[in-house]
């Protein structure tokens, strides 16, 4: 299986000065074929940054997509203490940085990762975040990992063109 694209931004590839950033904030580890990084139900995971090798995403035993280097594998709710929707499991082996959810936590605060990552469309992150109904750490993490859990965030947020037709200008 070929590595899933990135065809809607919902898998993308961190650079290396991004990389380099949460590696600060994780631990590095050796794969091998067939480990599970993190199973369908789990609370009690981390949140993964491929640095060789591919991980394989499985919904209820099917593989949905394939992730290789760059990419980073983890949900929302690691933030928020929900379980995972899917199972993560090492195709070819390689490397991750593990990066645990406290240190992502510390990862997801002003200053780091996102002041560098920030999409020019989302103009107030802490304003947009408290708009959409979530705190601001939860948001920088949408914005840090725009994974398909993280689309409805995204989609709440508002762009500077509808707040000045909100406001009239």
């Amino acid at each position: 299986m070929e590595e899933t694209p990135d065809l809607n931004g919902a898998y993308p590839r961190l650079d290396r000065e991004q990389m380099g950033l949460v590696a600060a904030y994780g631990e590095q580890r050796p794969t091998r074929r067939g480990d599970v990084l993190y199973s369908e139900g789990d609370r009690d995971y981390a949140f993964f940054l491929v640095l060789a090798g591919t991980v394989e995403m499985l919904d209820k035993g099917e593989v949905i997509s394939l992730h290789g280097p760059g990419r980073f594998l983890g949900e929302l709710g690691l933030l928020t203490g929900q379980p995972t929707f899917l199972t993560a499991r090492v195709a070819e082996p390689g490397k991750v940085i593990v990066v645990p959810p406290r240190r992502l936590r510390e990862l997801a605060r002003p200053g780091t990762l996102v002041r560098r990552s920030r999409p020019a469309r989302v103009p107030h992150p802490p304003f947009a975040a408290h708009r959409a109904g979530r705190r601001a750490a939860d948001h920088r993490l949408a914005v840090l990992c725009p994974l398909p859990a993280t689309a409805r965030l995204r989609r709440a947020q508002p762009t500077a063109a509808s707040m000045d037709r909100r406001r009239g200008r």
